[in-house]
């Protein structure tokens, strides 16, 4: 009889314990999802100090900004108030200018400003490539020109060219020196193009500037899962739960990190939080239910895998295989436990060949609870639904065979020889009825059938035996 006990009940008693011996898990780590690159705001027409700086001198520092001429400032206050409403408009106008004063009284073209703020027009709706050769022009025009430089670093990486963008996110660092968008827009480049531990020092740099940005935060991070740099992982982790403790990919790529150490009493803990979260999903409550059935805990399991089929995402093949999975360890009432979560709309849903998986296993559950009749029963329906269903026949020769009745035996396991899947193991299962007989002859060919399918040594083994016995 077992004893029932609370799933908080187990659980704490889970978490207190001070040893674990999980088997090693096949286990695909959830990484965080890189987030878009960190808008550089100082750059949006709304932003009072960014519309000053073309209708004043334009910067603070001339060697790394061009200066605008008189009319051209005139133009920027007149455009400024639309540039941010209808941009459209706005580039229109400036267009207009351009092609009616392409270069003032002294034959100066207009200034390299005016490229610079139609590639920020264009770039801020959506039309990366006249952008680029806005900036482009504005560069080649004044070569120093910081900006440009950095908002064409930003327009390649939009449209992912991270080398190109690199090319010039990297000149506007060597000539203006580096700001949280900047470090931040390297970082996301080389994380991207696979350069994860180049991605963390500009992180790095960027959150110096910028400490509270999400997106430098979670790029860092990233370049900390990308480097396999589990245990600063988990400590980083630790530092923004505090900020966000209800992050829940910080609990999953934290749980992750721990199975990558073989933590695995701290990644169930992870997981268990997710769930008391109410943000769990099917991936992370199965992952929860394996973690408990390898260590032996198979009513945890079960209870973390219902919850995963409660999500409604979890398919039928893959709660037959999980329930298959508990019965190979032993695990006969929480198998059947877990095939009785599904309901008759399930299972009128199934497939045809998917309700006989499901009466087959149903029928094996009742043979290994004893309830023979019952799985007899069931096995009989599966047959005469399905007579080449080889597990079925299987189960049927083994049920047969427990009960003495070997003729019946034998003919259930020739039909699961007749089908492919299931051929060698049928072969097998006569070669044992035949020895049991003390029919070696007929044991042997089986075993010689079965060895030309599947060459395992313990065949070969066994009709060495059988051959000495036969005198050949």
């Amino acid at each position: 009889m077992h004893v029932m006990c609370s799933h908080s009940d187990l659980m704490l008693n889970f978490i207190m314990r001070k040893t674990i011996g999980i088997a090693l898990l096949s286990i695909s780590t959830q990484l965080v999802a890189l987030e878009a690159p960190y808008p550089l705001t100082e750059n949006s027409f709304d932003n009072p100090e960014f519309v000053e700086r073309f209708i004043g001198s334009y910067g603070f520092d001339l060697s790394i900004n061009p200066q605008i001429t008189q009319p051209e400032a005139e133009l920027f206050s007149a455009v400024a108030p639309s540039m941010e409403r209808n941009r459209r408009s706005a580039i229109s106008q400036i267009e207009a200018y351009i092609s009616q004063n392409p270069q003032d009284e002294e034959g100066t073209p207009y200034s390299a400003a005016l490229d610079y703020t139609l590639g920020s027009l264009y770039l801020q709706d959506g039309n990366i490539s006249r952008a680029t050769q806005y900036y482009l022009t504005a560069i080649r025009k004044f070569p120093n020109f910081y900006r440009a430089y950095q908002n064409l670093g930003l327009a390649y990486v939009q449209r992912s060219d991270f080398e190109s963008g690199i090319e010039y996110l990297v000149k506007a660092l060597e000539i203006g020196g580096g700001n949280g968008g900047l470090f931040g827009l390297i970082g996301y480049s080389y994380l991207s193009m696979g350069y994860p531990e180049i991605a963390l020092d500009a992180y790095r740099n960027a959150l110096m500037y910028q400490p509270d940005s999400r997106d430098w935060q979670f790029g860092k991070l990233n370049a900390l899962v990308q480097s396999n740099q589990n245990e600063q992982v988990i400590a980083y982790i630790n530092d923004m739960l505090k900020q966000r403790p209800n992050e829940a990919n910080l609990w999953t790529q934290q749980a992750n990190s721990f199975l990558l150490l073989s933590q695995y009493e701290d990644a169930i803990a992870n997981l268990e939080v997710l769930r008391d979260m109410g943000q769990a999903t099917t991936a992370s409550l199965t992952l929860l239910g394996d973690l408990y059935l390898n260590e032996g805990m198979a009513e945890l399991a079960v209870v973390a895998y219902q919850d995963a089929f409660k999500t409604g995402t979890m398919t039928l093949e893959k709660v037959l295989q999980l329930s298959q999975s508990l019965l190979a360890r032993g695990s006969v009432d929480e198998s059947g436990e877990l095939l009785s979560t599904l309901s008759e709309s399930d299972l009128s849903a199934a497939s045809p060949d998917e309700q006989l998986d499901v009466l087959t296993l149903q029928a094996r559950v009742a043979l290994a609870q004893g309830n023979s009749d019952e799985a007899f029963a069931i096995l009989e329906e599966v047959v005469d639904r399905d007579p080449l269903n080889g597990e079925a026949q299987l189960t049927l020769g083994d049920f047969y065979r427990e009960r003495g009745d070997i003729v019946a035996a034998q003919f259930a396991y020739e039909a699961a020889v007749k089908v492919d899947e299931f051929e060698w193991k049928a072969c097998i299962a006569l070669a044992r009825l035949f020895v049991s007989q003390r029919e070696y002859a007929n044991a042997l060919e089986y075993l010689k059938q079965a060895r030309s399918i599947d060459d395992q040594r313990f065949i070969s083994d066994y009709i060495s035996q059988l051959e000495r016995v036969l005198g050949r």
